[in-house]
């Protein structure tokens, strides 16, 4: 059996035996009409249930049944889970405290998903739309040339700290440049010499970015000096001297600068401003039902179970 079929039959039968109470089953209510297709205990599958299990005539089901074996293969599939489900209501099954917290939980999401389809949220979303979100947000959809670095940084806040230190930074220049093609050396030298304890752990590692935020978090040398690397794994030649401290410098990766036109994010775009909508509507579903029914809790009488 397909996931298609058996996800079909599943749902909707979960859906039909889920009636709770006294006054019948759900089941009862299935179409009757049409050719008899299969016979259980009495009850008849027809055409007309099949057609309107069926679902839409662009569906990945309605195409899957234009199959004869496919069409078989579903009858007797959904026959037998209604004879099972029957057998199940005749025991009481559907009256569990278990049963009805599942149906009562798969019934109010189909209620919900119903209001979204009837709402102006159910409504694809036309390209006007998506590419008026995309003229409002453009700017924040861009993404600036970025740098990410490692460091072996000796910390120097003042001129007698730089003078003092500035042979360890040296020496360390030095031995990164003993073994430029290792991957690892860096990373090593910057957990054995580093005095950035936040970046030694990271084996001088820094995020990826941009000029603006490299001066603004290190100031403009250390942003300067990154940008005139311009090849992965490339050690810059000389120690930057910023205000707080001394760097050993080398070229992780360079990010180029992104501005995707609307073209490119048109449908990626769709489907999240489809799925931020669709969602919206799902919040209001929900609030307006709670605020017509008048629903309160008691959280005294909770807290005294």
């Amino acid at each position: 059996m397909t996931a298609v079929i058996a996800a079909v039959i599943a749902g909707v039968a979960g859906y039909f035996i889920g009636h709770a109470g006294g006054g019948g089953s759900p089941l009862d209510g299935r179409p009757s009409s049409g050719a008899v297709l299969a016979r259980f205990d009495g009850e008849k599958v027809t055409a007309d249930e099949i057609e309107a299990l069926a679902g839409p005539k662009d569906g990945p089901l309605r195409a899957q049944l234009t199959d004869p074996a496919a069409r078989k293969e579903f009858v007797e599939g959904w026959t037998r889970t209604l004879l099972l489900a029957r057998r199940a209501e005749a025991e009481g099954f559907h009256r569990t405290g278990e049963f009805a917290r599942s149906y009562a939980q798969e019934l109010s999401s189909a209620f919900v998903e119903k209001k979204v389809e009837e709402s102006a949220a159910g409504r694809p979303l036309s390209d006007d739309e998506v590419r008026a979100w995309f003229a409002e947000h453009e700017m924040e959809l861009q993404r600036p040339e970025r740098v990410r670095l490692a460091v072996i940084a000796f910390e120097a806040p003042d001129a007698a700290a730089r003078a003092r230190k500035l042979g360890a930074a040296q020496a360390a220049l030095a031995a990164a440049q003993q073994r430029p093609l290792d991957p690892l050396a860096f990373g090593n030298l910057a957990r054995l010499r580093s005095e950035d304890p936040r970046t030694r752990a990271l084996n001088g590692e820094l995020p990826p970015m941009s000029r603006e935020e490299l001066t603004s978090l290190y100031g403009p040398e250390l942003s300067a000096a990154a940008f005139e690397l311009t090849e992965a794994g490339a050690i810059l030649p000389r120690v930057v001297e910023t205000a707080s401290a001394l760097h050993v410098v080398k070229l992780v990766v360079r990010e180029r600068e992104q501005r995707p036109s609307f073209d490119d994010l048109k449908e990626v775009l769709r489907q999240r401003l489809t799925s931020e909508r669709r969602s919206g509507a799902r919040r209001e579903v929900v609030e307006a039902a709670v605020r017509d029914a008048a629903m309160k809790v008691d959280e005294k009488a909770i807290a005294g179970m």
